[in-house]
């Protein structure tokens, strides 16, 4: 039915069908109101019929019952939640007093009552709160953290005071509860201090971290290195606004083990591919490593470089976050149009073995390898033959037999039920790495091609963060509403 001929034939129903879709609807003989059935300008009107059926008949409500019983709960559980918003502003007195004229006083429906003492006493609990003084405000901490008091009352953290009180608290910890001087907060455990402060929320709500207050308290004595060392982790926005000095800093700190690591979401914030160059670039500086000497450090000394505790292992990890694992990609950032591929021998395997068993695994039909296959994921065969995995096809048919016809996956189930702990059970992850870049939605997209988008697999890391995350969220949501065949009015 077109759009027009169905806004019209529901703005001429009667009475009595009116009443029928009502008795289906609370009866959950269909699943919701047909379109336009409060859209159109007999919307009140079936919205009265609706109040009236379900309280007097549905419910069986005298009229005197009506202010007593009803509530907003009374109108979700009869699936009128929508109408009211619609045609009464989101009022369910507006709605009762259109249903039944003249018949009731605000004052009569205990529910607004119940409402209203709420909120009176809520907003003395608050005046209370706002009007605490500094000796109040450090008894209520104390007993917070000797375990007498659960938590801080209501409205204590409201905008005008929030900051202000964490200052105060968090001052009073340090100088008067602790008694501890700068050098003895440096080596506090800054997480564990959140907790037992119980700040949490109030401090994701107005700071970025507890690094931005003690910068504020303390400005020349504690650095961002001193904050780093017992709690590693700062906001994106904070890693985001970090100064090439800053990022140095943090190289340094971490090359001489004075912290663990770079901070979380630091190869995944905004600025992630600026920061790794910075990184690169003062590692080479410091260790007066030349961009010529790069082949060697990295290509034919590959296991010293990656092994802990060397510099250039930062590099590796660098790429394998922003680069996809793609070594050569990174340095053609770094270095733009500097190198070329032969000169990364370990990176770039061009020579094909020719031993006679590799001979023989290339040259087997695809019905040899479906049944060399067979048995592997069956356990009948502990392990495939040398050079096995020389082309994708292989991978794909390795694949599909294990989803479609051992597992019996259905196909729209496989991105999430098709994962790396499941390809490692049969022993066949070695396909992804060797034919796929060790990407399995490559694999996947392979095997069936067109079928999935990256979003759907059940572990997409690092698919979200950045700038290119929010690029992706929007292609996943506009998939979705296409998928789902939304129409755009009704988003």
């Amino acid at each position: 039915m077109a759009e027009k001929a169905m806004k019209e034939y529901i703005s001429n129903l009667t009475d009595d069908e009116t009443r029928q879709i009502i008795i289906d609807r609370l009866h959950g003989r269909i699943s919701r109101f047909p379109r336009y059935f409060w859209n159109n300008p007999k919307g009140k009107i079936y919205a009265k019929l609706a109040i009236k059926y379900y309280l007097e008949e549905y419910l069986n409500w005298s009229i005197d019952d009506i202010p007593k019983k009803v509530k907003q709960k009374t109108f979700l559980d009869a699936k009128l939640q929508a109408s009211i918003i619609q045609l009464f502003n989101n009022s369910y007195i507006e709605a009762l007093e259109f249903t039944y004229p003249e018949t009731f006083k605000e004052s009569q429906f205990k529910f607004l009552l119940r409402k209203k003492r709420g909120k009176a006493i809520a907003m003395k609990r608050k005046i209370l709160s706002d009007n605490l003084t500094n000796d109040q405000i450090q008894n209520l901490v104390q007993d917070i953290l000797d375990e007498k008091n659960i938590g801080y009352p209501f409205g204590f953290w409201n905008r005008k005071n929030a900051k202000a009180r964490l200052h105060f608290i968090i001052k009073f910890y340090f100088e008067e509860y602790l008694q501890v001087k700068m050098e003895e907060i440096k080596n506090q455990d800054f997480s564990e201090l959140i907790k037992k402060l119980k700040i949490k929320k109030p401090l994701r709500l107005h700071f970025d971290s507890l690094f931005t207050i003690l910068k504020e308290l303390y400005p020349n004595e504690l650095t961002l290195i001193d904050y780093l060392k017992t709690n590693n982790s700062l906001s994106l926005q904070e890693i985001n606004s970090l100064k090439p000095k800053d990022i140095k800093d943090i190289t340094l700190a971490k090359l001489s083990g004075k912290i663990s690591g770079f901070p979380k979401n630091f190869w995944v914030c905004d600025k992630a591919k600026d920061y790794f160059k910075i990184v690169i670039l003062y590692i080479m500086e410091s260790l007066k490593i030349r961009p010529v000497q790069i082949p060697i450090l990295l290509a034919s000394e590959y296991g010293i470089a990656t092994a802990s505790g060397n510099p250039l292992k930062i590099f590796f990890e660098g790429t394998r976050y922003l680069f996809e694992g793609n070594r050569f990609d990174a340095l053609e950032f770094l270095f733009p149009d500097m190198f070329s591929k032969v000169q990364f021998p370990m990176w770039f395997k061009t020579t094909k073995r020719t031993s006679p068993a590799y001979e023989v695994t290339s040259k087997l039909t695809k019905t040899e390898v479906k049944q060399l296959l067979i048995k592997k994921i069956k356990g009948e065969k502990k392990r495939l033959p040398n050079g096995f995995w020389c082309d994708k096809e292989r991978g794909k048919i390795a694949l599909r037999y294990l989803v479609d016809e051992y597992l019996k996956i259905d196909v729209k189930d496989a991105p999430r039920k098709v994962n790396v702990a499941l390809l490692e059970k049969y022993e066949l992850f070695r396909l992804v790495v060797v034919l796929f870049d060790s990407s399995l939605y490559k694999a996947l997209d392979y095997a069936y091609p067109n079928k999935f988008k990256p979003w759907q697999l059940s572990k997409a890391r690092n698919y979200w963060v950045g700038e290119e995350g929010k690029k992706n969220s929007i292609a996943a949501i506009k998939d979705m509403i296409k998928e789902l065949s939304i129409p755009i009015d009704e988003l």
